[in-house]
């Protein structure tokens, strides 16, 4: 608006490229490929994370169930409609 690039939050917390922008379509390439690469990396990691951090939350509450032989229980049957 002024004639100048507009300083955005995520400008200040990752900083300015200051690579200059690739000469030819296959500079280009090659360096998206690597950015992806690495993105991919990244998300792959924190999903790992996550995943056992859920799965430890989990594991606290649930209560591992034994029966014994002859022991009654309930069992779910649905009755099916036709059609």
């Amino acid at each position: 608006m002024l004639s100048r690039e507009g300083r955005v939050p995520v400008d200040l917390v990752f900083g300015i490229p200051s690579e200059q922008p690739p000469t030819s379509y296959d500079d280009f390439f090659s360096n998206y490929g690597r950015t992806n690469e690495a993105g991919y990396c990244l998300v792959r990691q924190h999903l790992g994370k996550a995943a056992e951090r859920m799965k430890r939350q989990y594991d606290v509450r649930v209560r591992p169930h034994e029966y014994h032989r002859g022991q009654w229980v309930l069992c779910c049957n649905p009755r099916r409609y036709q059609g």
